[in-house]
């Protein structure tokens, strides 16, 4: 059978299954170093610097302080409470020596890691033998008694608060975060240059222009900031006490019911990493809304539309779309002994899952595939789902990193390059070096030189007639 189920995951499975270590992938190796790289100078660099410092800081450590300062010592008491043996922690390699073998341990053990829907009243469903096993083996449990305490009213609700306590005080950093690099920046770089407006237009517009630019933005300021925070709060609040009602609702139809389909999308891994879902409500109350509040003038206000709805598009579907590709690409080519063992542990979801009414394939995870597989990290199947994750990350990165900042920039300069620019004028009459609209440079076709005075016509100005002649005959 491979591993024993509950030992330290592979690193690979590890990267891919943990959200907030693949989606830093994509900023580590895309995201922040195109946006650093490409930045127009110095301000705009350090503006985006704040941002990966504050943003890709905390989406690193901030896991490891919920580790430490709560998931542990909660988890504890639960074991305590409900007799599971208390001594696992021991085991885990400590994060300053092997920061590695940290990861891959953290929340094996912890009563958190299971499941949203495993917690709710409801729940009639199936769960996975090898998913039962594999987390009853981290909590150093059979599986019989973790179905008997997954029958206890008492131990879901105990193991929810814990998860919905996770969920806030991430989002309720991320909310922190989210103000300080945004608002934050704008005061930074309007107090090191002396001047306001979009930094990304410094080097080719005046002080004048960018203040000019930026004046909606200073009337509203304060409006801005404050609907900023709101919605950072209701935002950190909202999601953990919507899936904490929802998971221990009794209701079974109506509105309760669709939601509650929803809830394993919401599922952290590891106990204490965030779900791609929940990122992305993170993205858009703690991230996308101070981000466009605080932009100084529609040319920043055009940038990050672009830069974010490209960047959204690859950060939540880019590596599904192409690993979902990659793995029916291997199903449809698959022969021989992979062909039949595709056939008993196959890669893809199922069609009913897939996306555009089940034209477009998604991949099974790699946590299924390491779990369906005996947890064998050496199993067949498992490399070639291991090598198809790595590849729609790099495919994905490949993507993300520089065009979009490129294009917004180069647009952006021909835009207010245009606006600034005197234009001369066209018309030959006031112009004396312009060329009419469509006359030819030379050669036959070349019209007759209009009057001087654009006006008046002769006759008008000296009194004469058409012909020449005045009114008297002379």
């Amino acid at each position: 059978m491979g591993r024993a189920m509950g030992a330290a995951l592979p690193w690979s499975v590890t990267i891919h299954t943990n959200q907030v270590l693949s989606r830093s992938f994509l900023d580590i190796f895309g995201y922040y170093p195109g946006m650093l790289i490409v930045s127009r100078n110095l301000y705009e660099r350090l503006e985006k610097g704040l941002n990966a410092l504050l943003w890709f800081g905390l989406g690193i450590f901030a896991p490891m302080g919920v580790e430490t300062v709560y998931n542990r010592h909660y988890g504890n008491r639960l074991r305590a409470k409900y007799g599971m043996p208390s001594n696992l922690n021991q085991v885990r390699a400590s994060l300053f020596r092997s920061p590695l073998k940290w990861f891959r341990q953290i929340g094996v053990d912890s009563p958190m890691q299971l499941p949203f829907e495993w917690l709710d009243p409801t729940f009639k469903g199936r769960k996975p033998p090898k998913q039962l096993a594999y987390i009853a083996k981290g909590l150093g449990i059979n599986v019989a008694k973790l179905g008997n305490l997954l029958k206890n009213p008492g131990f879901r609700r105990d193991v929810m608060r814990g998860k919905s306590r996770i969920m806030l005080i991430d989002l309720g950093l991320f909310a922190i975060a989210g103000q300080l690099t945004f608002w934050g920046k704008n005061w930074m770089t309007e107090r090191l240059a002396h001047r306001k407006g979009f930094s990304g237009i410094f080097k080719y517009t005046s002080a004048d222009y960018t203040k000019q630019a930026a004046e909606h933005y200073e009337q509203q300021k304060k409006d801005r900031i404050a609907a900023s925070i709101v919605v950072g709060v209701l935002g950190a609040l909202g999601l953990p006490l919507l899936v904490n009602r929802v998971v221990q609702s009794p209701a079974k139809t109506g509105l309760v019911k669709s939601l509650k389909r929803l809830m394993p999308a919401f599922n952290y891994s590891n106990a204490i990493f965030m779900s791609k879902w929940v990122l992305l409500w993170n993205l858009f109350a703690n991230y996308l809304t101070p981000e466009f509040l605080s932009c100084r003038d529609s040319n920043e206000v055009r940038e990050t539309a672009w830069k974010e709805g490209v960047a959204s598009a690859l950060y939540f579907g880019g590596d599904d779309v192409f690993a979902g590709l990659g793995a029916a690409w291997i199903t449809r080519n698959a022969s021989g002994h992979v062909k039949k063992q595709l056939a008993k542990i196959p890669l893809l979801k199922p069609r009913r899952q897939w996306l555009l009414n089940g034209k477009l394939p998604l991949a099974q995870s790699l946590m299924r595939v390491y779990q369906e597989t005996g947890a064998n990290p050496k199993h067949p199947l498992y490399r070639l789902a291991r090598n198809n994750a790595w590849w729609s990350l790099v495919i994905t990165v490949a993507l993300l990193g520089f065009i979009t900042p490129l294009l917004n920039n180069w647009y952006t300069k021909q835009k207010i390059m245009s606006e600034i620019t005197p234009q001369q004028p066209t018309d030959p009459r006031i112009n004396p070096t312009a060329r009419p609209r469509h006359a030819p440079r030379s050669g036959y076709g070349h019209p007759p030189p209009l009057p001087a005075w654009p006006l008046e016509t002769p006759s008008r100005r000296v009194g004469l007639t058409p012909t020449g002649t005045n009114r008297t005959g002379v």
